[in-house]
């Protein structure tokens, strides 16, 4: 059932393709605040990837880890990421707000990047290496599951299909750029992958932080009305 008032509802022939209707949708969508969604978006998948595309590596190299552990770690991983947002993310998100719970994230991020190499390279701390793991995949659902709720938040209803379109764009572009360059950093030292890594998140959270304080594609719609 559509849910948007009939007055605010776009026809189909509005939504022609081609570069002019390409650049009204982007007039429609663009705003400060959204831009540092998007530079949210990208840097915290930049930094994700960071960690798929060269993670199999560093625990051969640490562990001397094969496609067993590799597959038993996604695995444990993977479910304690569906918890936190399952459970923990809506509570995070109604007591802190949607911008600081995607901020305590890439904090989180930041920090794991930061142990990884120390823990795992330098000392080859085994249970310390899985104990901050789980820090990981709570931060990074956080991270994913905020990107979501931030654009639905700073995009205008009518143009909320071509924001999110263009929310994964993003993250797409990321993982295009992501791995070619952290395989790269690897080869020189492990310890600048993951430097990078937490650079980026940290950067990502600071965008997010930022959009609150600039104006969203709502409010410079209503400003434009108003003129």
């Amino acid at each position: 059932q559509e849910t948007l008032p009939e007055e605010r509802r776009r026809p189909l022939s509005a939504a022609a393709p081609g570069l002019g209707s390409l650049a009204r949708e982007m007039r429609g969508v663009w705003s400060p605040a959204m831009c540092c969604i998007w530079l949210g978006r990208f840097c915290a998948s930049f930094a994700l990837l960071c960690l798929f595309a060269t993670y199999a590596f560093l625990i051969r190299d640490a562990f001397g880890w094969g496609d067993m552990e590799f597959g038993l770690i996604l695995a444990s991983s993977g479910i304690t990421a569906a918890c936190a947002q399952f459970l923990l993310y809506p509570r995070a998100s109604a007591v802190l707000g949607k911008h600081a719970v995607f901020v305590v994230g890439s904090i989180c991020v930041a920090a794991y990047f930061v142990c990884l190499p120390m823990v795992t390279i330098g000392n080859r701390y085994v249970v310390v290496h899985l104990m901050i793991k789980v820090g990981f995949c709570i931060g990074s659902a956080f991270m994913d599951a905020g990107i979501p709720d931030l654009v639905g938040f700073h995009a205008r209803e009518d143009r909320m299909g071509f924001a999110q379109g263009l929310t994964t764009a993003f993250r797409s572009f990321a993982s295009v750029l992501a791995p070619l360059l952290a395989g790269a950093l690897y080869d020189r030292s492990p310890y600048i992958v993951y430097f990078v890594a937490a650079a980026l998140a940290g950067i990502g959270g600071l965008a997010v932080a930022c959009a609150p304080l600039l104006p969203t594609s709502r409010e410079l719609g209503e400003t434009t009305k108003l003129l």
